[in-house]
């Protein structure tokens, strides 16, 4: 325990800072915009980076790994200027394209920024990740939150609608990739070498598969919300969502940033070590995310407070969110992680093939019941996709001791 927490405190500032400056403008947004509006927003972005995942995705999760193989081959350079290129063009399809729909009139032009900005900001991040360079990596997340407070500060409070504040999304994120470029250091560009990305973008795109499952579930809980009940119902859903995963989620978070690395290292050929290091710092971020739903049911007593003394928090949404968030990040720090070091990578995706179908059933048995019946549904969702995956991959297991 005392090894965990001493790698905790090495990553907070650099996990936790950020997160905890985006959740206190996350509160401002809510505070500055109506419940609609608010859901409009939160929804767009939402949507917006899942359609980026999808097609950003197989670039960004290979990042890492590719990353340490060309630059123990003396390609390590080539293979960065290779993916900026890459990230380029992808930036520029996905811009052009979700102009051209704009045009059309099926959405504003707003709605397009979000997801290629925040897209080229992460594949910047993780290229000062896969370098190990994680102060640079803190740096840049934590202007970006500043950018972001900044201006939720300083326009939101005299333009207060959602397409403002997807302005700010945009330009925080993108002012933030510049930034992160610079801290990458002088980097020749040349046309995108299939030759150094082809590989990574065929491994990355299986992880993308399980994260699309993931983005597909929690989307489709957003719009059934839309269909079922109301503006007023997609804002409070949004906002214990969103709210969860920066003040519930940054811990888990950050133990996986700290502690699954060093399972992996330290006991990746020991089964039976491995899970239990990986126990142990499930088990102390999940006492501190419980600490923090208490302190924020607290907060929400205190009407000085903003956001969380809003309408649009409701304690049990936020408290079923919260435990869905749990559940989630537990299972990709525990069950995922041994599913990996196992070799049944296969069995990941299998989780959210359940979760679906399971919380749409959750929905249409609880939306006459409850208001709160897409926090349940999301609740529910996630302990059976947790359920499922550990199955699935004990099963395998035991075919193999067989």
């Amino acid at each position: 325990m005392r090894d965990i927490a001493g790698k905790f405190s090495q990553v907070i500032l650099v996990r936790f800072f950020p997160g905890i400056i985006n959740a206190g403008t996350l509160l401002l947004i809510v505070e500055g915009l109506s419940a609609g509006q608010f859901g409009e927003y939160s929804t767009v972005v939402a949507t917006t980076a899942f359609a980026a995942n999808l097609l950003f995705g197989p670039l960004i999760f290979a990042i890492v790994p590719y990353h340490a193989r060309f630059d123990a081959e003396g390609q390590g350079h080539q293979f960065e200027a290779a993916v900026i290129s890459t990230a380029l063009v992808l930036s520029a399809l996905f811009v052009a394209i979700g102009a051209l729909i704009a045009l059309g009139g099926l959405f504003p032009i707003a709605y397009v920024a979000p997801g290629a900005t925040f897209a080229f900001y992460t594949i910047a991040l993780e290229i000062l990740r896969a370098r190990v360079r994680f102060w640079s990596f803190g740096l840049a997340s934590v202007i970006q939150s500043l950018i972001l407070l900044g201006g939720v500060l300083y326009y939101l409070a005299s333009n207060p609608d959602a397409e403002t504040a997807l302005h700010i999304f945009s330009a925080s994120y993108l002012i933030a990739s510049l930034i992160a470029l610079a801290l990458i250091g002088k980097i020749r560009l040349a046309p995108p070498d299939l030759a150094l990305v082809g590989g990574s973008l065929r491994e990355g795109g299986k992880y993308t598969l399980s994260v699309a499952l993931e983005g597909s579930f929690t989307l489709s809980l957003r719009y059934l919300v839309l269909l079922l009940g109301s503006p007023q119902m997609l804002g409070v859903f949004s906002f214990a969502l969103d709210l969860a995963q920066r003040v519930i989620g940054i811990f888990l978070n950050i133990m996986s940033f700290a502690v699954v690395p060093t399972a992996f290292k330290r006991h990746g050929y020991d089964r039976r070590q491995f899970i239990s290091s990986l126990r142990r710092g499930a088990a102390f971020a999940i006492v501190a995310c419980l600490l923090a739903v208490l302190v924020t049911i607290i907060a929400s007593n205190f009407s000085w407070i903003p956001g969380v003394g809003s309408a649009l928090f409701e304690p049990v949404s936020f408290i079923l969110i919260s435990l869905g968030v749990i559940a989630n990040r537990t299972k990709k720090i525990t069950i995922d992680q041994v599913a990996l070091r196992d070799g049944n990578a296969g069995v990941i995706p299998r989780g959210m093939v359940i979760a679906l179908p399971v919380s749409v059933l959750v929905v249409w048995g609880f939306h006459d019941v409850t208001s709160a019946f897409a926090e349940l549904a999301f609740l529910v969702g996630y302990v059976a996709a947790s359920g499922a995956t550990a199955g699935a991959a004990w099963q395998i297991r035991r075919r193999v001791r067989d």
